[in-house]
Formats: structure tokens, sequence, C-alpha cells
């Protein structure tokens, strides 16, 4: 098989704007004679030949955030989690929500602690 990839944004990944977080760039890893590569250098492969056994992996780094991410309303917060979009230790780190990842229960206390004064400002 031939694999050609013309992957941008690799190196200047979206943006966040109004205190969103900026997204990870996007990126292509090879698995050649059953070792995995580090990404091209510019993630853009012309006519990479692959064999059996050999493979690859895409991974998008998705859009730049919007607004500030503690502002987010903590349910939708731990809905995200339980349905797999983010991680709970994400949801901590990014969003400070406390959520269990199996029922979606938000720690209230740990998430006022996290927050902050995050939730006395008002998003854009």
């Amino acid at each position: 098989m031939m694999l050609n990839t013309r992957i941008e944004r690799k190196f200047c990944p979206p943006w966040g704007l109004y205190g969103g977080g900026d997204a990870a760039g996007n990126s292509i890893e090879l698995r050649v004679d059953g070792k995995w590569t580090d990404n091209p250098p510019n993630a853009k492969l012309m006519a990479q030949r692959l064999k059996k056994g050999d493979g690859f992996m895409i991974r998008s780094g998705g859009g730049g955030g919007f607004g500030d991410p503690k502002l987010r309303p903590a349910e939708r917060v731990a809905h995200d989690v339980v349905e797999g979009y983010v991680s709970a230790a994400a949801a901590a780190e990014n969003y400070g929500v406390v959520v269990d990842p199996v029922t979606g229960t938000i720690d209230q206390a740990a998430t006022a602690k996290l927050r902050g004064t995050a939730l006395q400002r008002k998003a854009p």
C-alpha cells in the first residue's frame, strides 16, 4: 500500500479565543516493522510504502477553545466526561470540574475549590 498525506497545522495549531485554550497540532505516526516512529518532521508523507503488518495513526488536534473553560457549566463538563469526550483528569485540570467518570457525579466542594474566582467572571 502507498500512503500519501498532506497534513497541515502541526506546528501552528488552531488557537483559542477569549481565554479558550489552543488546540493540539495534527500529527501522523507510522508503524514500520513493528516499531512506531516519531512524527515525520512536517507531517507530510510522499509515497510512503507500507507492507503487511505496518500501520499508521492520524491524530486530529481539533479546534481551539472559546471562552474561559472554567466558566463552562459543570454539568456539561460531567456529561462530556461520561461520554468519553474529556477524561476526568482533563476535566479537573482544564475545566476545574472534579467528576466521577462512571456516574458523572460532580464533587461540588472540590470543583468550587479548583474553580476559585473563575465563576465570578462573565463569559464573553
